[in-house]
């Protein structure tokens, strides 16, 4: 299961029933009412350990892990003004279940987790409701990335040699890239 809020309601959805199965269905809390309301069903695959967020009147869902333990990548927005879902970019890193997500200042932090059989990630990628950009942190127990806004870095710590850094935005295009000169 997973949930977000918008303005002064809550929403819950997706996860499993008792027989196993994988659920699309989601859920509208009112606490004025003390009420549930049943919402558009989720149109992706139903899933476990996804992750969500709320941005701008927006809620966010996405990656979490299939009923064939297929982990995903994908993600979708919903309107609750329309109580509409659309799918949106894809996170363009590696498909993860189990992950983390927050906001600071109205931009989304989508990170860490794992794929099946692969080590953990530590990697963090951000999204913002007009722009999103992803920043592979190389290796999260040795470097830092301290990011000043969607497009650009300011600076990176490490405790080894930086050969080269490639920054890609969430649909996978290039943004930045260096390579240290060879002495």
């Amino acid at each position: 299961t997973t949930g977000f809020s918008i303005g002064n309601k809550g929403f819950i959805g997706l996860g499993s029933d008792t027989a196993g199965n994988y659920l699309n269905t989601f859920y509208e809390y009112d606490p004025t009412g003390n009420s549930w309301i049943q919402k558009a069903n989720f149109p992706g695959v139903g899933r476990v350990r996804s992750v969500s967020f709320s941005i701008n009147g927006k809620g966010y869902v996405g990656c979490g892990i299939d009923l064939n333990a297929i982990s995903l990548n994908d993600f979708y927005e919903y309107d609750p003004l329309s109580n509409s879902w659309t799918q949106i970019s894809s996170l363009s890193t590696l498909p993860r279940q189990s992950g983390v997500s927050f906001v600071i200042n109205n931009a989304a932090y989508v990170g860490t987790g794992a794929n099946m059989g692969s080590p953990y990630y530590n990697d963090f990628w951000k999204f913002t409701s007009s722009v999103s950009v992803g920043i592979d942190e190389l290796n999260a127990r040795d470097c830092a990335v301290n990011i000043i806004d969607e497009n650009f870095f300011n600076t990176v710590e490490c405790s080894f040699v930086i050969e080269s850094l490639t920054i890609y935005d969430i649909l996978g295009k290039m943004v930045f890239e260096i390579t240290k000169e060879k002495d």
